[in-house]
């Protein structure tokens, strides 16, 4: 059964770039199995030029008991 899982992202742009400004957070819903294939799922995903350099901060699953996401 598949999860949520919010990836937080940090740009490490050293400028301005992608209307982003360096180090900044991004945080990005996952829908996968567990967190290390979320972790998989973004770094597959986001790779290339036409994306700013990052970092995975950090994986965390959203709750799925009283505070289900809305998505």
């Amino acid at each position: 059964m598949k999860k949520i899982f919010l990836v937080t992202i940090v740009t490490q742009n050293k400028t301005i770039e992608w209307d982003y400004e360096p180090n900044t957070e991004i945080i990005i819903p996952v829908s996968a199995k567990s967190s290390s294939k979320a972790w998989e799922k973004v770094d597959d995903e986001y790779q290339g030029s036409e994306y700013p350099q990052y970092e995975i901060k950090s994986v965390v699953e959203c709750d799925k008991f009283l505070f289900r996401p809305m998505i």
